[in-house]
């Protein structure tokens, strides 16, 4: 609760910066408040239409709550901001998977380790994806690289709070 009260104050004295409002989102969401994180996020927005993160934060909230389809137009959007966006490609692909749609997850997998090939979490993910797509020849490659993610752990984006992503 202390972080959401910074957070505000920030927002309070400067209530044009994106970065405050983009944190108090990450605060919220911290706390399981997507609705109000969501709101903060597209408050960033509006400050600053072209703050990919915030783009990307609005689109892993839509995901906490299942709401892959607007999640996917977030995180297409953050993509349109930085094609070069590795975790904003890795995670339209978790929400494109989360409907079932798995061509699309592989196709956005397959772009974030074209970007970063060290994310072990999008290879693995892409394994899933082959396997659940029932591609078993292409799978055992992709979760092979997971040894990385069992050795250092999952790299992934979580809300940092006022001061983060």
């Amino acid at each position: 609760m202390d972080e959401i009260k910074t957070c505000k104050q920030k927002v309070k004295k400067n209530p044009d910066d994106a970065d405050a409002h983009n944190g108090l989102g990450n605060a919220y969401r911290k706390l399981g408040e997507n609705k109000k994180g969501i709101a903060s996020y597209k408050q960033a927005i509006k400050i600053n239409p072209d703050f990919k993160v915030a783009h990307y934060n609005l689109g892993a909230a839509y995901c906490d709550l299942g709401k892959y389809k607007e999640a996917i137009e977030s995180y297409k959007y953050a993509i349109r901001l930085d094609p070069d966006f590795a975790l904003a490609h890795g995670s339209l692909g978790n929400a494109y998977d989360d409907l079932g749609k798995h061509e699309e997850a592989i196709d956005s997998y397959k772009q974030a380790i074209r970007i970063d090939p060290d994310f072990a979490e999008a290879h693995y993910n892409l394994g899933v994806a082959h396997t659940r797509k029932e591609d078993k020849g292409e799978s055992t490659g992709s979760i092979w690289v997971t040894n990385q993610e069992q050795q250092y752990g999952p790299r992934t984006q979580s809300g940092a709070g006022c001061d983060g992503m």
